[in-house]
């Protein structure tokens, strides 16, 4: 990624006093080199900069050359369903605990920025999801996720799910809920429930149970074609549809969830020397 950057975005996580910190000190570094800066209107309050513009939503997410994301993964995947919308690259800086979407630590953003600025980087196109709720009275609803949509029952109780895979039947699984994936989302909550980690370059989807009541019920690794259908037993009055962790909906026994290969991706800024594997040994096995 050798463009030349004319304006950049700065998107902190308002919740972290380090994050605003460092949204200040990145917009004064930024200016310092001649490059213009933009925030969010709605942040201005928390971290405004002279200098610095301020954008509408719709033109924050779509004018700068890239967007600098200052928080931790959660940050990212939220500012990632923006941001998808009209495929503007961000950059991840760490100020959360785990990090794993991010390309550096804070207290490393002088030479992160430098990277960035100098061209030392790549743009890593990820896979995201599209789910659509198919109400019973006719209306859907659809969403976009970058790491997986949950599903499990509001009651927090074991429930049935029947899935099926382009329309045909894949599994009865009775769980306490079910995980479908990227493989971005693979080292996500489908790790923790005993899903396989996937590479990120991957085209597949992951199906994992949560918890499954029989020993036989294991996660399925399905091509990224593939649309999967999931419907639950007409009893069922509370089921808890989430996206991302962030954001749910509700439906019920009689409503069906669509889960496909969404057309949108999320494009994370890397550095040249940034390996996956590296990322997976240090930040899940703890490695130096």
């Amino acid at each position: 990624m050798n463009e030349e950057f004319r304006e950049i975005g700065l998107y902190a996580n308002t919740d972290k006093p380090e994050s605003v910190k460092l949204a200040r000190e990145c917009a004064v570094d930024l200016q310092k080199r001649g490059i213009r800066t933009s925030f969010l209107s709605r942040q201005a309050d928390e971290y405004f900069v002279e200098g610095c513009e301020l954008l509408p939503k719709d033109e924050f997410f779509s004018r700068p050359d890239c967007i600098i994301v200052l928080g931790g993964d959660g940050t990212l995947l939220a500012v990632a369903r923006l941001a998808s919308q009209t495929g503007i690259p961000l950059f991840g800086i760490n100020t959360g605990k785990l990090g794993f979407l991010t390309e550096g630590e804070g207290r490393d953003f002088h030479q992160l920025l430098d990277s960035l600025v100098s061209g030392e980087t790549w743009v890593d196109p990820r896979m995201m999801l599209e789910c659509t709720a198919v109400l019973s009275d006719g209306r859907t609803e659809s969403f976009q996720a970058l790491n997986d949509v949950v599903v499990r029952n509001g009651c927090m109780r074991m429930m049935e799910f029947n899935v099926r895979a382009d329309g045909q039947g894949l599994a009865q699984f009775r769980a306490d809920g079910l995980i479908v994936s990227t493989p971005t989302g693979s080292t996500a909550y489908s790790l923790a429930a005993g899903g396989p980690i996937i590479h990120p370059a991957a085209d597949v989807i992951t199906i994992t149970p949560v918890a499954p009541q029989h020993l036989h019920d294991r996660p399925f690794v399905l091509p990224a074609s593939t649309l999967i259908s999931m419907t639950f037993q007409k009893k069922e009055h509370s089921v808890i549809v989430s996206m991302d962790g962030q954001r749910q909906i509700y439906v019920n026994g009689e409503d069906e969830i669509l889960i496909r290969k969404s057309d949108r991706t999320a494009n994370l800024i890397r550095l040249k020397n940034s390996s996956v594997y590296d990322r997976i040994r240090k930040k899940l096995f703890y490695e130096e």
